[in-house]
């Protein structure tokens, strides 16, 4: 259920006019994932999750997170919209550093 509301919530985002902060929206994308209604209103109305989701936010700025995406691999890390080469460069990068 996670990552179809994360790809709904996605799609709603980019593709549509959806505000990820919206509680509305995010009731809609919750129940086109397959959640019940009363259940993700009750989790939004709820503190549930917000002190791991504040954590997981300062984990990511103390380590140097400033844009969206992030991927660190091996210790290598691409920011932002990348092109396919960037991440090929990488791999081979710590292919030839074995």
């Amino acid at each position: 259920v996670q990552m179809r509301f994360a790809k709904e919530l996605f799609a709603m985002h980019f593709e549509g006019e959806a505000d990820v902060s919206c509680h509305d929206d995010l009731v809609r994308a919750g129940v086109a994932a397959g959640m019940a209604e009363q259940e993700v209103m009750q989790w939004l109305e709820s503190d549930d999750g917000g002190v791991e989701v504040d954590e997981e936010a300062r984990q990511a700025r103390d380590s140097g997170v400033c844009s969206v995406p992030t991927f660190e691999i091996n210790g290598k890390r691409l920011e932002g919209a990348e092109d396919v080469s960037a991440f090929y460069q990488v791999f081979a990068d710590i292919k030839s550093a074995e």
